[in-house]
């Protein structure tokens, strides 16, 4: 689903809907942290809907990644690119 950088769908007749995770087109990588991150600022948002306030803006914080667990002190990381 389209959404604008404050996570409310792209169509401007429907203000108090947000999307977040998989099923919001934000740019980032479908996982289950950018959508951890997204959450927080929908809730803001909300906040600052019912009080007339400026809305947050949603900004990706990294890039895809690959996580591989080394345990439960340690883990691996690397970075995917790509060309566009």
């Amino acid at each position: 689903m389209r959404v604008q950088r404050t996570l409310q769908i792209s169509d401007t007749d429907y203000p108090n809907i947000f999307a977040v995770g998989d099923v919001a087109d934000t740019g980032a990588h479908k996982a289950a942290r950018p959508a951890l991150r997204q959450a927080p600022v929908v809730v803001e948002n909300i906040e600052h809907m019912t009080k007339d306030e400026p809305l947050e803006r949603y900004e990706i914080a990294e890039g895809p990644a690959i996580h591989l667990s080394l345990g439960i002190v340690s883990h691996f990381q690397r970075m995917i690119l790509t060309m566009s």
